[in-house]
């Protein structure tokens, strides 16, 4: 799918469907077909491969060809079937236009275009739309990480909880939670990492095209660094509340298994004296007593009742 945008004063329009490209500043294609590939060439961009964008050398994600730079940045996002993926994003920078290739639908190129004109890039330049997609990418990092904050302190209060401690399967489905939450916030932090480093390659190329577009970009990896540090210790949270869930339930096993001991100890003085009665010899003077039976009984339930006392008085009950 292919849509096209143009730029008036400080906003972004989304032109018409089957519109010539060539009046587009910024082409987003999302899983782009041969026939969309062909309508790009005309103005010298190659349209890179899924598996090609899926390299992970840095000369296969920041290049430049003639005048016309390719970076390859991995952000989050979801796919057709509804899956969460963290995949890459290539935007192809030229003098004229800005493309982007996709194959899953990060939030911010659904958003980015209304607010586009409250951007402090603007829309005045191909370069600019893409630090305006990058400022607009950033938040979206920032709001991922802050509503990982928000469950994480959720997941925090039902583990701490007496009340919900103690309801059946509750720490495993929590331990569950906590395993996707740090797996988004790994695939948030990719994303920050992989964009600080686009950045970083735009800024070094163009440092003299544009000066006021420097210190945006110098705002954003600025940002970018933050939210890396803000990512690094909600990570550690994660990392203190799995440690603490798996605690509890190793406490909840011990405690199950410490019942199990507790009854095998008291039934053990029984089943050593069944076991000696069993035995099949013939001179076993109680087996002929008519009191052999009931005291046998007697002595058993005496012994559980001594075993329970010594428990008791040893303070291991």
């Amino acid at each position: 799918m292919m849509r096209l945008f143009s730029s008036s004063g400080n906003q972004l329009n989304e032109m018409r469907a089957g519109s010539d490209p060539a009046g587009a500043v910024w082409i987003d294609l999302f899983e782009p077909t041969a026939e969309e590939a062909a309508a790009i060439a005309p103005f010298g961009i190659t349209l890179p491969s899924f598996a090609e964008m899926r390299e992970i050398e840095v000369s296969n994600r920041l290049y430049r060809v003639e005048d016309i730079d390719y970076m390859t940045v991995v952000l989050p996002g979801l796919r057709a079937d509804g899956s969460q993926k963290a995949l890459p994003v290539t935007l192809i920078l030229s003098p004229d236009r800005l493309v982007t290739v996709r194959y899953h639908a990060p939030r911010p190129f659904a958003t980015y275009p209304q607010r586009a004109a409250t951007s402090a890039a603007g829309c005045t330049s191909p370069h600019r739309i893409a630090m305006g997609l990058a400022e607009e990418i950033i938040g979206r990092q920032a709001d991922l990480i802050e509503g990982i904050a928000e469950e994480l302190d959720k997941l925090l209060a039902e583990v701490l909880d007496d009340e919900g401690y103690s309801q059946p399967g509750m720490l495993r489905t929590t331990l569950r939670n906590l395993g996707l939450q740090g797996e988004l916030l790994g695939r948030v932090r990719l994303g920050l990492l992989s964009l600080e480093r686009a950045l970083s390659f735009h800024r070094q190329i163009h440092a003299s095209v544009d000066a006021d577009l420097l210190h945006i970009i110098d705002g954003a990896m600025h940002d970018i660094r933050a939210l890396v540090e803000h990512g690094a210790s909600v990570s550690e949270r994660i990392g203190f509340a799995t440690d603490l869930t798996l605690g509890l339930i190793s406490v909840d096993q011990n405690t199950s298994m410490r019942i199990f001991s507790i009854v095998a100890v008291f039934f053990m003085p029984p089943t050593l004296i069944a076991s000696i009665y069993g035995m099949n010899f013939t001179r076993m003077p109680e087996l002929t007593s008519p009191w052999g039976y009931p005291l046998a009984l007697l002595v058993m339930v005496g012994s559980s009742v001594l075993a329970y006392a010594i428990f008791k008085w040893r303070r291991w009950l």
